[in-house]
């Protein structure tokens, strides 16, 4: 098992998507760590939640996503993402 950050610039099609794709398959999906850089940490299952080897931020079963809101505001964000692969 390793410990994975990957550092990833949100792109135009992630942000109309409201998700992206992890190199890999976090092991503990609940324990992903995501950091918008120059924002809060964000809570799982509050602002995002992962599903295999991808990211959600913005479904209806998190309406109040931090993320999402970041997004808004129409500057580039990236987003620092930390987790131990399976």
């Amino acid at each position: 098992m390793a410990f994975e950050v990957e550092t990833r610039i949100i792109t135009a099609q992630e942000k109309l998507d409201g998700h992206l794709t992890l190199a890999y398959t976090p092991l503990v999906p609940d324990v992903v760590s995501v950091d918008p850089e120059g924002g809060p940490a964000q809570e799982y299952n509050r602002d995002y939640f992962v599903n295999g080897t991808t990211l959600y931020w913005d479904d209806p079963s998190i309406p109040d996503s931090d993320i999402k809101s970041v997004l808004g505001d129409g500057y580039a964000v990236t987003l620092r993402i930390m987790y131990e692969r399976a």
